[in-house]
């Protein structure tokens, strides 16, 4: 009975592990090419995000995939919305 129970969680773990391969990285720049710090980019309706650095830059990784919405919010600025699309 134990061996079944930790066959599960280690399928279920590698399994996550296998989906969580996705990147998405960019930079993000504001009106005259400069890089904008602490903007938080998230894939809308999902707690997958990062906020960007000093250079503008942001990684993360997702599970996602489909037809999706890129957000991009800071209290200093207007929120974008720019619509993606992950494929295998």
């Amino acid at each position: 009975m134990q061996n079944r129970i930790l066959t599960f969680v280690l399928t279920f773990a590698f399994t996550l592990t296998i989906f969580s391969q996705i990147t998405i990285s960019g930079k993000v720049l504001g009106k005259h090419g400069k890089p904008l710090k602490d903007v938080s980019v998230t894939l809308k309706d999902t707690y997958d995000g990062a906020t960007t650095d000093e250079s503008g830059n942001y990684k993360f990784e997702t599970s996602e995939k489909g037809n999706l919405t890129l957000v991009f919010s800071n209290p200093k600025f207007i929120e974008i919305e720019k619509n993606i699309l992950i494929d295998n």
